[in-house]
């Protein structure tokens, strides 16, 4: 089976504490000129998107585990994140 090879975007959502918005933002105008996700495709770019903690999906899960919405869900995946870089990071 042949596939072909193409470059990939890891394409990060907008923030400004619209937690209800996400990955689908890549097939939305609101925060750029176009569609972000169909006009890299068709420049030939493979894209990826993502929730992050507190975004979209995951909206009332951050990574702590807590139930928290919005900004108090963001300060808590925000904590998780510094403490993961305290253990892991170099």
């Amino acid at each position: 089976m042949k596939t072909d090879k193409a470059p990939a975007i890891l394409y990060c959502h907008w923030h400004g504490g619209e937690y209800d918005i996400g990955k689908e933002e890549l097939f939305k105008a609101s925060h750029t000129p176009g569609e972000p996700g169909p006009i890299f495709a068709k420049r030939g770019f493979a894209v990826i998107g993502i929730d992050a903690y507190c975004f979209g999906e995951r909206n009332g899960k951050s990574a702590g585990g807590e139930k928290d919405r919005g900004k108090d869900g963001e300060m808590s995946a925000s904590k998780f994140n510094l403490w993961l870089a305290a253990l892991f990071g170099e």
